[in-house]
């Protein structure tokens, strides 16, 4: 069923609110961030791309490059010189996309953090999901979970454990 305009407001404000603020995620090594999807034209003008990133950037001026942005991430570079490259693009993207903590060269404080202190694996995960639509980072918004009633213990019959057996093909 097609929104009503007041709903289609709403969405739209949600969308242009997670691109100036952000959204709240949670990186594979457990911390909490808030981030934004990187705004393709921002970083060229920024004069900061390498090459090796440049043909991404161009595609996502246009459309959301899913497969693109995984190729990049994925695909198997031969040379050492290129995966430097494609990891300093790794760090420009995420230096664009995380609002908090802020990336700094020398974090001062609780709200920033030194790029060395992220993990390849949360890097490439930013990376990823950087160059999400707003709208789609938005629908994958970290949600805390509520508070959970705790369950009494409760007394069983013990199962006994059985020993393990080899598999016999």
């Amino acid at each position: 069923m097609p929104l009503s305009l007041a709903e289609w407001r709403k969405e739209r404000k949600e969308v242009r609110d997670a691109e100036r603020q952000g959204v709240e995620q949670v990186l594979l090594s457990g911390l909490p961030v808030r981030m934004r999807p990187v705004d393709p034209l921002a970083l060229l003008r920024g004069g900061r791309v390498p090459d090796i990133l440049t043909p991404l950037v161009f595609k996502a001026l246009y459309a959301f490059p899913r497969e693109d942005v995984d190729s990049f991430v994925f695909d198997q570079r031969k040379e050492i010189e290129e995966t430097e490259r494609m990891l300093e693009s790794v760090n420009l993207v995420c230096e664009a996309a995380l609002i908090y903590p802020k990336i700094v060269a020398e974090p001062n404080g609780d709200g920033e953090i030194a790029l060395e202190e992220l993990s390849i694996a949360d890097r490439m995960w930013i990376f990823r999901m950087a160059f999400m639509p707003a709208e789609l980072l938005t629908r994958f918004r970290y949600e805390p979970a509520g508070d959970v009633e705790t369950v009494a213990d409760e007394q069983s019959d013990p199962q006994q454990a059985e020993p393990a057996t080899e598999h016999q093909g």
